[in-house]
C-alpha cells in the first residue's frame, strides 16, 4: 500500500503529537483506524463483487457453449430422423406411383379389350 519506512512513521507521529496534543491523539488514531478499516472493507467488497461478476460471466459463456452444442445436436438429430423417415416414405410413394401407372395401363388395356369384344359381339348380332 504505502511504502513508509520507520523514519517517515516516526516523523508523522511527532507531528501528530505536536498538532493534536497527547489528549486528542488516541482519539484521532482510533478515527484513522476506523477510516482505514472502512476503506479496507470497501476494497474487499468491491473485489468480491468483481470476482462474482467474472464468475457469472464465465458461467454465462459456458452455458452458451452448452446451449450451442445442444442446438447443434438437435439439428443433427432432426436431419437424421428426417432422412430415416423421409427415405422410406419416398420409396413407398415411388412404388405406389409405379403401381398406379401399371393399374392405369391395365385399365386402358382392359377398356380396349372390352371395346374390341363389344364390337365383335355387335358384328355377330348384326
Amino acid at each position: 500500500m504505502l511504502d513508509l519506512g520507520f523514519f517517515e512513521i516516526a516523523l508523522i507521529g511527532i507531528v501528530a503529537v505536536l498538532v493534536l496534543g497527547p489528549e486528542k491523539l488516541p482519539e484521532a488514531i482510533a478515527g484513522v483506524m476506523r477510516f482505514l478499516r472502512k476503506i479496507k472493507s470497501f476494497i474487499s467488497e468491491t473485489k468480491d463483487s468483481i470476482d462474482k461478476e467474472l464468475q457469472i460471466e464465465e458461467l454465462k459463456k459456458e452455458a452458451q457453449t452448452y446451449k450451442d452444442e445442444l442446438m447443434s445436436a438437435s439439428k443433427q438429430l432432426d436431419e437424421l430422423s428426417r432422412k430415416e423417415i423421409a427415405n422410406p416414405i419416398q420409396k413407398e410413394v415411388s412404388e405406389m406411383k409405379k403401381v398406379e401407372k401399371e393399374v392405369t395401363l391395365k385399365k386402358e388395356s382392359a377398356k380396349l379389350e372390352l371395346k374390341s369384344l363389344l364390337s365383335k359381339q355387335e358384328k355377330k348380332d348384326v
